[in-house]
């Protein structure tokens, strides 16, 4: 079993067993799946056969090749590209889990801490040329974490960049695991009789809040915001290793936590889950790395 072990990443591991639970939930919680062995390849197949297959192709490969370079752009870079895939795939899998919306408890918890709730409070601050801001720096989370990943990798700085994916992917599959256990769908949908105002904006902002409105409408992940636990991954490891990045980056990433609430996609309380998933998730992944490498792989980069 350690030998199997070895053959992976941690990183990798946690995609493998990831995809594999939904695959078993897609099989269990389906019941025109039951009918036959071939339905049963097909649902299991057709969603996660190719990546997961890819996966761990590509890990004997490089894994046979030990006396090799360090560096393996396809294999660093996989598992960080996995967890987008496998964001595309849960929305399925939430209501089968729990069918139950949360969003009532989750605006109870902002109107407990602040006496109001925070989008419909932000309205008096609405104007199209800070919706067509705020959108631009909502989508930004999905450039922070490549953009200090190639910083870092292509520096040749390999352990921190190691440390900083696998933060993130243990910041996705863990948030990933809030959605199936809390879904909601936000401010926007649930309080929208509330809200009196229109966001506006001009043709940056509505465009981008329509593509992502359109893109997956209604859907139940916010609890917790990965918006704010990825971006605060990233400025964590980019305070630890590289300060320019960090300076550069800080006042967008001030702007996207603002973002969340502003364009009405997240409760305050999503924020909060969403910074302590980050701070969890560097902790784990510079521990889980150091655990892995002394006595699993023994990998030192």
């Amino acid at each position: 079993m350690r030998k199997l072990f070895s053959c992976f990443r941690p990183e990798e591991a946690l995609a493998v067993f990831f995809l594999f639970l939904l695959g078993v939930m897609n099989i269990a919680l389906q019941p025109e799946y039951h009918r036959s062995v071939a339905l049963i390849l097909a649902a299991y197949g057709d969603a996660y056969f190719l990546p997961v297959g890819s996966l761990l192709m590509l890990s004997v490969i490089v894994w046979r090749r030990r006396r090799g370079p360090k560096r393996h752009p396809a294999r660093d870079w996989l598992p960080y590209i996995l967890c987008f895939l496998t964001y595309e795939m849960l929305h399925d899998f939430v209501h089968w889990v729990n069918p139950y919306d949360q969003d009532a408890r989750l605006a109870a918890l902002d109107f407990l801490i602040f006496g109001t709730y925070p989008a419909l409070w932000l309205e008096r601050f609405i104007s199209p040329a800070l919706t067509d801001y705020l959108s631009v720096t909502y989508i930004l989370y999905f450039f922070f974490p490549p953009a200090l990943g190639f910083v870092l990798y292509f520096t040749n700085r390999v352990g921190p960049f190691r440390d900083t994916m696998l933060s993130v992917v243990i910041a996705c599959y863990l948030g990933y695991i809030g959605y199936l256990l809390v879904p909601a769908v936000g401010p926007k949908y649930y309080q929208a009789a509330l809200f009196t105002k229109d966001l506006g904006g001009g043709g940056i902002g509505s465009h981008i809040i329509y593509t992502v409105d359109t893109l997956k409408p209604i859907p139940r992940d916010c609890f917790p915001s990965l918006h704010t636990a990825l971006t605060t991954v990233v400025l964590i490891f980019a305070y630890r290793h590289t300060r320019l990045f960090f300076y550069c980056m800080l006042p967008f990433a001030l702007s996207l936590f603002f973002s969340t609430v502003y364009l009405r996609y997240h409760y305050f309380v999503d924020l909060l889950a969403g910074w302590a998933l980050a701070f969890l998730s560097a902790y784990l992944g510079i521990r889980l790395n150091l655990w892995w490498c002394k006595n699993v792989k023994h990998e030192t980069a």
